[in-house]
């Protein structure tokens, strides 16, 4: 076996046993390939609540992409919109 896939195996294998010992009631989930690798993850283990941000009125595709990890792996979804002026406060 290539050093390339041992090192994969072991970082799989690392990150399980993290994520395994670490029963969150949620992740959050943007829909990008760093939340879907984990979703991947921690559905080995256990099935929790997404939680995903988005804005109200804007078309920006993270929820969508959210909502499509979040029912390929059963998650229950909850999406919270903000409005626009709300992210600028401060």
């Amino acid at each position: 076996m290539s050093k390339k896939y041992l090192l994969k195996d072991r970082i799989l294998k690392v990150f399980g046993e993290v994520i395994k010992d670490y029963n969150a009631d949620a992740i959050l989930l943007s829909g990008g390939l760093d939340t879907s690798i984990l979703a991947y993850l921690v559905s080995r283990y256990f099935k929790p609540h997404s939680v995903t941000v988005g804005f109200t009125g804007s078309e920006a595709s993270d929820v969508y992409y959210a909502k499509l990890v979040a029912e390929y792996f059963k998650f229950p979804i909850h999406i919270l919109n903000f409005l626009v002026w709300e992210k600028r406060r401060k």
